[in-house]
């Protein structure tokens, strides 16, 4: 198929394509690249994080690291009396979003500043014919409301770019100015768009749309161990992998459980992981895997069942990657999981699940009999082919990208 290609795409990441963040942005870039002349990922990072590996790009793609201390907030008191900021004060105190509070009036002035700082910083390379694509609806998403208006401009959302709640103060900055500005805002769930439209505004809007993300192709496995279970995630306390600690207690039966991700709890899940009381599972922390070594760690060692447990999330990537290899799937009912997670092909757990549900569960898939089993791998592979497709999904976002402003 020929694309017919725009001259200039501005990309910005937060980390991307140095270190290990956004691994799941690798697929996307080398479609939607196709329908640009030329790419500019704008990766915002730390220094550590400059001198981590940088993954590969497309040979027209541009990478330009921009570190935090450009972006200076001690220039925050400079915007106090913008009227861009009184305006969502005023907007925030008018709709109660969140308890107004001094926290809150920072937030908006950290945001603002940034945005205009990272504007101003970006704002040589933008020519009429340049596409702004924000991957984060966060103050990068913010500064592309301040380019011209003919500047085509867009941004995703997912889970804590999008939901106030999993903030301490309850709150994110300048939604009805993104809302307002952007030619589109891509929620990457059904369940995130309709939050946009009773949450960040209380309106139904064209512009804001679902443009799901996805993953490659793989294939049902053959000898899948039923055994063994598998989870991939941050170590942090919203993706409360304690949960399965305190379910795999309550199970007589030995099972395998091996985790890739690292984070801040790391020692404290791999000590209570040591409890005397699961010496009869073999337990085993991986660490940060690249994304290729996730999908070879599947495709080799065929766990049987995948396990999430987080409080949050938007649609989990590392779900859409099990189920393109037909692997049943259980996570609670948070976010847009209920759009990738059923009855026919994993469980759907309440979003308070206790240890006891989770490990009902797991036993459940555990002798469940291998007709029954090979059904639910079925449909999994299933759902992965009919919404989570890279291919698919990834060129309708490129012809998005393109398309002529509102």
């Amino acid at each position: 198929m020929l694309i017919l290609q725009a001259p200039h795409l501005i990309f910005f990441t937060n980390g991307f394509p140095f270190g290990s963040k956004e691994v799941f942005i690798e697929n996307e870039l080398a479609i939607i690249s196709q329908y640009f002349e030329k790419v500019t990922i704008f990766s915002l990072l730390d220094f550590d994080e400059l001198q981590a590996v940088k993954r590969t790009v497309p040979a027209h793609c541009e990478v330009l690291p921009i570190s935090p201390k450009r972006l200076k907030t001690y220039k925050a008191l400079q915007y106090v009396f913008s009227p861009h900021v009184w305006k969502e004060v005023i907007y925030l105190a008018k709709h109660r979003l969140s308890p107004f509070s001094i926290l809150n009036i920072k937030t908006i002035l950290v945001a603002y500043v940034k945005a205009k700082l990272l504007y101003q910083i970006t704002k040589p390379y933008i020519d009429k014919n340049t596409v702004g694509y924000a991957y984060w609806s966060d103050f990068t998403a913010l500064s592309l409301t301040f380019w011209p208006a003919y500047n085509r401009t867009l941004s995703r959302c997912h889970g804590w770019d999008l939901y106030f709640d999993v903030h301490p103060n309850i709150y994110l900055p300048f939604r009805e100015r993104l809302i307002q500005k952007l030619h589109v805002v891509a929620s990457v769930s059904v369940y995130g768009k309709r939050y946009i439209q009773s949450v960040w505004t209380n309106k139904t809007l064209d512009h804001v749309i679902v443009a799901r993300l996805g993953v490659k192709p793989q294939a049902i496995l053959t000898q899948p161990n039923r055994n063994l279970i598998f989870s991939c995630s941050t170590l942090i306390a919203i993706k409360r992998l304690e949960l399965i600690i305190e379910a795999l207690k309550r199970i007589p039966r030995p099972i395998q459980w091996v985790h890739a991700g690292d984070g801040e709890l790391e020692e404290r899940l791999k000590q209570a992981a040591s409890d005397p009381a699961l010496a009869h599972h073999r337990i085993t922390f991986l660490g940060h895997l690249k994304n290729d070594d996730i999908i070879a760690f599947i495709k080799n060692r065929q766990p049987g069942l995948f396990i999430n447990t987080s409080a949050s999330e938007g649609i989990p990537v590392s779900i859409m990657e099990a189920m393109s290899f037909g692997v049943p799937s259980i996570a609670p009912d948070v976010g847009g999981v209920s759009e990738i997670i059923n009855n026919r092909n994993g469980c759907l757990l309440p979003a308070d699940v206790s240890p006891d549900m989770l490990a009902s569960e797991i036993v459940r898939f555990l002798e469940m009999d291998e007709k029954t089993y090979q059904t639910y791998s079925t449909q999994a592979y299933l759902t992965w082919q009919e919404l989570y497709n890279n291919e698919s999904n990834y060129k309708q976002f490129g012809e998005l990208l393109t398309k002529s402003s509102r």
